[in-house]
């Protein structure tokens, strides 16, 4: 296999014309994070970002998109801000994670969410979680009919927030996409609240990942775009989502909600506006994300499994991390949970920020 390196701005229409072609051929590529628009996105606002473009014989069969650090130690285009990403490999064709490392020039690379059914990072996994999502295949009420179907008390109870609080506010309205810049800038405020108040890395910190978001919302393609919903109640935003979809799949990138009209879940209610909207218009996928807040397991109809770890060059390396992170994932279900839950978000505090900069 012959392996070279390209900057995104050297994607030509060929090569963009074959990846669209292996995400066309393999359901699971379709995904948002996977398509070369999202990459030309993260090159637009870094300068640190390459692609291997894989061939075989003359013709390509793959590619994988990366930041490299001047230390040559490698994470998915877009760092903490990738909710997919992996190897974009036609069907059939197989190659190894430590391969495709070394053709890269890289001393490691390190996901969050890579296909756990990606057989080139397998053998790399560290933790395989769920990465929950909406069917909306058959549409919105089909959907919705299915939740309730299996005797859940919390979709329930997010109707019966929806309809307390179209009772009693005097105004409640719902926008699919808009390009006011104010709900934007609540949007991202929002969020570094949150980020605060859990004592969490504060991704909008850094003046990059918010000109990713304002570049693939100015720069919608056939192919990719983002989508900023908000729901108003009495004139004034109450939830803000922005959104990255592409093909018949959406993505909930970045959702926030104020404080004042919490009681009611505004969140919850936006989301069920905008997926009505989707199913409307052929999205059959809606990914909520990995588990760990209330309102994504309300929400779910199934699951995909998605993997975290790291690639390393040196095989102790390799050893040393895998097995700090699965005693991480140990203690966070051992009697010792509690510690071991704070040594975790240590950790991933420490690991985000590095992978900001």
């Amino acid at each position: 296999m012959k392996f070279e390196l390209i900057r995104p701005r050297d994607l030509d229409t060929c090569l963009m014309k074959s990846w669209h072609q292996i995400q066309y051929e393999d359901p699971m590529l379709r995904h948002p994070f996977l398509s070369p628009g999202f990459t030309q996105a993260v090159a637009a606002v870094r300068d640190d970002v390459e692609i291997a473009v894989l061939e075989t014989d003359g013709e390509v069969v793959g590619f994988f998109p990366f930041q490299r650090s001047r230390a040559n130690a490698g994470q998915p285009a877009g760092g903490p801000l990738s909710n997919a990403h992996g190897v974009v490999l036609r069907p059939g064709v197989a190659i190894d994670g430590r391969d495709l490392l070394r053709a890269c020039g890289l001393k490691s690379w390190k996901f969050h969410l890579v296909m756990a059914e990606q057989v080139a990072f397998r053998p790399y996994h560290h933790v395989v979680d769920e990465n929950f999502y909406m069917d909306l295949s058959s549409g919105f009420e089909a959907y919705e009919q299915s939740r309730l179907a299996t005797g859940s008390q919390s979709y329930r109870t997010v109707l019966r927030k929806d309809r307390k609080l179209k009772r009693e506010m005097d105004s409640v309205k719902f926008e699919f996409h808009t390009e006011d810049t104010a709900v934007f800038d609540q949007l991202i405020a929002w969020k570094r609240e949150q980020c605060q108040e859990k004592k969490a890395v504060d991704t909008f910190s850094v003046e990059w990942t918010i000109n990713l978001l304002r570049q693939i919302l100015d720069n919608p393609t056939d192919h990719l775009r983002a989508v900023l919903s908000v729901l108003y109640i009495n004139d004034e935003p109450s939830a803000v989502s922005c959104d990255l979809v592409a093909d018949n799949i959406a993505d909930t990138w970045i959702p926030a909600y104020g404080e004042l009209h919490a009681k009611y879940s505004p969140g919850t209610v936006l989301l069920r506006e905008r997926c009505k909207v989707y199913a409307e218009t052929g999205i059959a996928k809606v990914y909520l994300g990995t588990p760990g807040l209330r309102w994504k397991d309300t929400f779910r109809s199934a699951s995909d499994p998605f993997a975290s770890g790291s690639i390393e060059a040196g095989l102790l390396s390799q050893v040393a991390k895998r097995s700090i992170s699965q005693s991480l994932a140990w203690a966070r279900d051992s009697p010792l949970r509690g510690p071991g839950r704070v040594a975790k978000q240590a950790v991933r505090r420490l690991l985000e920020h590095y992978t900001l900069r």
